[in-house]
């Protein structure tokens, strides 16, 4: 084992440099507020818009596959009950009022809030552990780089994937 890989364990994400974050993240202002972060300028890594309006998708797109699985099935198993009670106030009395519906959409945005606040953490989590893994292959710089770059950025393909997953599952429900 070489002293750089001992030192980049040793000190943490400290070593991971904002080229080594742009080439993961494409660059945008992803880097900038992580450097912040890991210096201690900001005591969180923000809340992602884009996350909560895509919600799951959102995961998908950055290559998240794990988590975008996991906040499906979280806003599956938090969301759908509430199309369940439409179903028993729409038997019961026979219709289901405006404020039903505004309470659906409050509980949409709560989660959606929810996950807005995980995607950022979620994503400089992997971003973390995939510059770590290309740190021990010691490859030169410009290799270095290429496969942090590999690793992270986007994949449109499984966004729109996800996303005609999410319209078929609504069709069918």
């Amino acid at each position: 084992m070489s002293i750089s890989i001992l030192s980049k364990e040793t000190c943490g994400d400290d070593s991971i440099s904002q080229a080594e974050f742009s080439a993961f993240t494409g660059g945008g202002i992803y880097p900038n507020e992580w450097i912040k972060y890991r210096e201690g300028k900001s005591r969180h890594l923000g809340w992602n818009g884009w996350a909560a309006i895509l919600g799951a998708q959102w995961f998908f797109y950055r290559k998240l596959y794990t988590q975008g699985a996991l906040a499906a099935l979280v806003e599956l198993i938090l969301f759908s009950p509430m199309f369940l009670f439409g179903d028993f106030f729409r038997n019961l009395i026979g219709s289901v009022n405006a404020f039903f519906y505004l309470i659906c959409a409050s509980w949409l945005l709560l989660i959606r809030i929810g996950i807005g606040y995980w995607a950022n953490a979620a994503y400089y989590k992997k971003a973390v552990a995939v510059i770590r893994e290309a740190d021990l292959l010691n490859l030169d710089n410009d290799a270095h780089l290429r496969v942090i770059k590999s690793e992270g950025g986007i994949n449109v393909p499984a966004f729109l994937l996800a996303y005609v997953a999410y319209a078929v599952l609504a069709r069918l429900g």
